[in-house]
């Protein structure tokens, strides 16, 4: 089909260029995981360390153990998977190459053998603990997926863009399964560090109860659900099982808390390009940011307290 260049040159002329001072950020999206991060450490990640800076951070064997388990049930239940080009910033979708579930599990256990561990000093028992689970996590998320019935074509890692008029930058997702009725959010749930028993002398790790949802993964897939118009479904696993939430057994999936979400969602980042353009001439943005310092996790970026170190310092504290 014939491109209409003057049709094309209109649709381009009616995007609104950003601010110049957004720009100077280099910080082009929101994202689910952004919004639900406090303020403090969401500030010293995205506005104080740069974009260079926050790709050295290592997430950690949690996060590990869950793109192990993604990347098996995606190749055994989805038909077309969505890959980023960092080159070309353009999101190509393949067809996937279906493996047996023998074949899968070989790849993943050895990825596991390569992981290398970041600077919490318990990241690697972690690790070795997650890698105990592993089979019967996936065991698990295969179960679920098997029970959810997706119908074909199903896609994953499909990229998702909202950006109503009153914000400056979109928010942005991806998507773990997606059909034409549902979106499906996976989270799986490693075992928790204890504390060190006396008996052995080694620290003891504990299964974590999944039968109620996390408030951040509502969310998420609440936000994916509207953006796609399709219903939501989260999928919970660990090592003992799996539990399924959707709109009929989970109150907060329901049309009033989405409304609620994505009002809190817009709210949020409205509140943020505020800050922004307020201190990007300064970069006092600390003045006007409770840094919650005591939060259990969020400080620490890559399992070390090196960032929230330098926070203090950058809040006299």
């Amino acid at each position: 089909m014939a491109i209409d260049n003057n049709k094309l040159q209109k649709i381009l002329d009616d995007i609104p260029e950003n601010p110049s001072w957004l720009n100077q950020y280099r910080l082009w999206n929101h994202s689910m995981s952004q919004l639900n991060t406090p303020d403090g450490p969401w500030c010293f990640k995205y506005l104080i360390l740069s974009p260079e800076e926050r790709a050295k951070i290592h997430v950690g064997s949690k996060a590990f153990l869950g793109n192990r388990v993604a990347e098996v049930l995606q190749n055994m239940f989805s038909d077309f998977l969505y890959t980023w080009n960092h080159i070309t910033k353009v999101s190509k979708k393949t067809t996937v190459e279906k493996l047996s579930l023998d074949q899968n599990i070989e790849i993943q256990l050895e990825k596991f053998k390569n992981y290398l561990p970041n600077l919490a000093e318990d990241d690697l028992d972690q690790h070795e603990v997650n890698q105990e689970g592993f089979i019967d996590i996936l065991t698990n998320g295969i179960k679920g997926m098997q029970e959810i019935n997706l119908s074909s074509p199903v896609e994953s890692e499909q990229g998702l863009r909202f950006k109503p008029d009153e914000q400056l930058m979109p928010t942005i997702g991806q998507t773990d399964f997606v059909d034409k009725n549902y979106v499906v959010e996976l989270k799986c749930k490693t075992r928790r560090k204890g504390r060190v028993l006396k008996s052995t002398g080694k620290r003891n790790y504990s299964i974590v109860n999944i039968d109620k949802p996390q408030n951040e993964h509502i969310d998420q897939v609440l936000f994916y659900s509207h953006v796609l118009k399709k219903k939501p479904i989260l999928l919970v696993v660990n090592e003992n099982g799996y539990k399924i939430f959707n709109e009929e057994n989970c109150e907060q999936l329901n049309k009033d808390n989405q409304k609620y979400v994505l009002r809190r969602i817009i709210q949020t980042a409205k509140r943020r390009e505020r800050l922004m353009q307020r201190h990007v001439e300064t970069r006092n943005f600390h003045e006007d940011i409770e840094p919650g310092f005591n939060h259990p996790f969020y400080w620490n970026f890559d399992g070390s307290d090196k960032h929230k170190r330098e926070a203090m310092k950058l809040w006299n504290q």
